[in-house]
């Protein structure tokens, strides 16, 4: 995907509308040989207890703490060889009511680089959005739930290309396959770590978990970027200097220790989301690169969830889910994670209610790169949830 710095929200925009046409695109592909319509309880559930031996008659598994750390299951149609990623067995799982957390602009101009000022673009026609010009060739967009910016000095860099071929975020963690350096000279990366925190508190973001670093050293960049070149646009980047070298962090908002969806989603015959995460890149020159999207204001709680559904009947809905499918292989799953995932239930105003579920992130053959199929069970009532 050849995505790069060049604007502000535009650009997002690109990035996210490669990400809808490829799920697009995919679901289309899909759609002739997958089964799409819901089969009742009843079915399923006749399914589960007369295609699951191992399951079948033992214990249900419904707290966190009973959940094993890695599942491996064979059938025809799935191999489930995944581990299992719950950030916090000891949390209470409750889902809530939120709202796209709304951000001032004065607040988010004192976590940026001083030299830069910002005027608001008074010909946008969109009034969910501001859009700020910046003094150095920046720029500044903000929406409720979602800030974008980049900095003049790196906005004709391609660090988005970088990150996005061989630094992949794959089910939104960092597969680095480039930048192996762990610090940069001169750049404390625990300092960065806590600055960035200050940062969050300062325009008001909470909840998120410990960040993923990579280090992006020069020698790397400039390496990576001579790979690249030829496919840029003339005139429209410019090549990486020392000064450029710094790291790159991504949060995730959490919940109790358990994740929000960071993918970019849709939500079945409703609405595009984006994902909860926070991008940065940051240098000796301060803040250079800076993405927060799918960030909430929490509203109000719905009970804890006493027990949940139990993962046994999860895993059995997982593998019978490609049951009807013609496959030449079997889908591979590596992973499942216990996330919090946002529905809409109310347009206007926009109200979200989270509630906890498993995340399945697949792959559609054994020689896929990376996960390319994911599906949402609810953890608390078993049914699989209309996020594509």
């Amino acid at each position: 995907m050849h995505v790069w710095i060049m604007s502000t929200y535009h650009v997002k925009n690109i990035w996210a509308a490669a990400g809808v046409c490829c799920v697009l695109i995919l679901s289309g592909v899909l759609s002739g040989c997958f089964p799409t319509e819901k089969r009742n309880t009843a079915d399923l559930e006749t399914e589960i207890l007369s295609g699951s031996q191992e399951l079948a008659g033992e214990k249900p598994v419904t707290r966190l703490r009973e959940i094993p750390e890695t599942v491996s299951e064979e059938s025809e149609e799935v191999s489930i060889q995944a581990r299992v990623d719950i950030g916090n067995r000891e949390a209470v799982l409750e889902p809530f009511t939120a709202v796209k957390k709304p951000f001032q602009f004065d607040d988010i101009v004192k976590i940026l680089p001083e030299e830069e000022t910002f005027t608001l673009n008074t010909e946008n026609p969109d009034p969910l959005l501001d859009i700020y010009q910046g003094s150095s060739g920046g720029s500044l967009t903000i929406q409720d739930g979602r800030i974008y910016y980049i900095s003049g000095r790196s906005s004709n860099k391609s660090y988005n290309v970088l990150i996005g071929s061989p630094m992949q975020l794959d089910d939104r963690q960092i597969v680095n396959e480039a930048f192996v350096s762990d610090s940069i000279p001169g750049l404390d990366k625990q300092q960065v770590i806590q600055q960035a925190g200050r940062w969050m508190e300062t325009i008001g973001i909470q909840g998120l978990g410990e960040p993923q670093v990579a280090a992006l050293d020069y020698a790397t960049l400039q390496e990576e970027y001579e790979k690249i070149a030829g496919d840029l646009p003339k005139g429209g980047e410019t090549p990486f200097e020392p000064e450029d070298e710094g790291y790159y962090l991504l949060f995730r908002s959490e919940e109790d220790g358990i994740p929000y969806l960071a993918q970019d989603y849709f939500l079945q015959d409703k609405v595009y989301c984006f994902g909860s995460v926070v991008e940065m890149i940051v240098t000796k020159n301060g803040l250079q690169y800076f993405m927060a999207s799918g960030m909430y204001d929490r509203q109000e709680e719905s009970e804890p969830a006493e027990e949940l559904y139990d993962f046994r009947k999860i895993l059995s809905r997982i593998r019978t889910k490609y049951k009807d499918v013609m496959l030449e292989e079997p889908v591979v799953i590596d992973r499942i994670e216990l996330i919090y995932a946002p529905d809409v239930i109310s347009d206007s105003p926009q109200i979200y209610e989270l509630s906890p579920c498993w995340a399945v992130y697949a792959r559609s053959s054994s020689q896929s790169p990376g996960c390319d199929l994911f599906f949402y069970y609810s953890a608390i009532t078993g049914e699989e949830l209309g996020i594509e």
